[in-house]
């Protein structure tokens, strides 16, 4: 595709107050650990990692990122929340809700979010992210907030990734529409959507309006899923709703029991209709 990526043509479509200043790469090993660097040096909130190929791409529980060149829209965006933002699980809550958003925005595709971190188009991956932060006491100082989207499948990939991924040219073209999307448009529709919904994050009314958006776009709620956890056991429920702070409530024999990402490291929904 073209190299439509550049600081130039970033800063031209970014109109919020996130998305600057702005840092871009040709190639570049992890745009999160380039975000970490800058803000330990004093990146004011909304400063922009942006770069067309990753070398050392991650994502949670450092699970590789797989790109090429142009395949890929791939960036961090480095927050410094106000103190009277409650839970930071939302961060990532907002993050998915705001990719989804965004890639229908600019695509038409019907995108959902599989909790925690996952966008999803027709059942397979197009999107991750990849939110940390440093705390102090029950405060997040700054967190970077890290997405990649695939564009495009790149060649080569390992079978067993290749056969759960999709790209937005992939679910395009099965539909049989040959239009290409921007990397610069869907990277200011996520800032967009993304500002709207982490404006909201610190009053009560504002997260309630993100958990109900997020729910809508849940593709996990009301399946039975099986949540393989950090610490080696295993569990099987009904994802029942999303708590106030962006945990998962599994309904385990008849009890709610939350979630929370840091515990899991990998999710999985029963391919099966919805329990009543």
């Amino acid at each position: 595709m073209p190299h439509d990526l550049s600081a130039e043509t970033i800063e031209a479509a970014v109109h919020g107050g996130l998305g600057r200043p702005v840092r871009f790469f040709d190639a570049i090993g992890s745009t999160n650990d380039e975000a970490w660097g800058w803000a330990r040096r004093g990146a004011p909130e909304g400063a922009l990692v942006v770069a067309d190929h990753q070398t050392r791409g991650r994502g949670r529980w450092d699970r590789d990122w797989i790109d090429r060149p142009g395949s890929s829209l791939m960036f961090s965006l480095i927050l410094r929340p106000p103190p009277d933002l409650e839970a930071a699980g939302l961060l990532t809550t907002a993050a998915g809700l705001a990719c989804a958003e965004a890639v229908e925005a600019v695509s038409g595709l019907k995108a959902g979010v599989k909790w925690p971190n996952d966008v999803t188009v027709d059942g397979k991956k197009m999107a991750g992210l990849l939110v940390e932060s440093a705390t102090r006491g029950d405060r997040v100082e700054v967190a970077v907030v890290g997405c990649g989207v695939n564009l495009h499948l790149p060649a080569g990939m390992p079978a067993e990734v290749a056969d759960g991924a999709t790209s937005i040219s992939a679910a395009l073209e099965s539909r049989d529409d040959s239009r290409a999307v921007d990397r610069v448009r869907l990277l200011a529709a996520f800032l967009a959507a993304f500002e709207h919904s982490y404006g909201g994050l610190t009053d009560s009314h504002g997260r309630a309006e993100v958990l109900r958006r997020a729910e809508r776009r849940s593709v996990v709620l009301g399946l039975l899923v099986t949540a393989r956890m950090a610490d080696g056991r295993t569990l099987s429920g009904i994802a029942r709703a999303l708590s106030p702070s962006g945990a998962l409530e599994l309904e385990v024999d008849g009890a709610r029991l939350a979630l929370h990402s840091a515990e899991i490291t990998q999710l999985r929904a029963a391919p099966s209709p919805r329990p009543r």
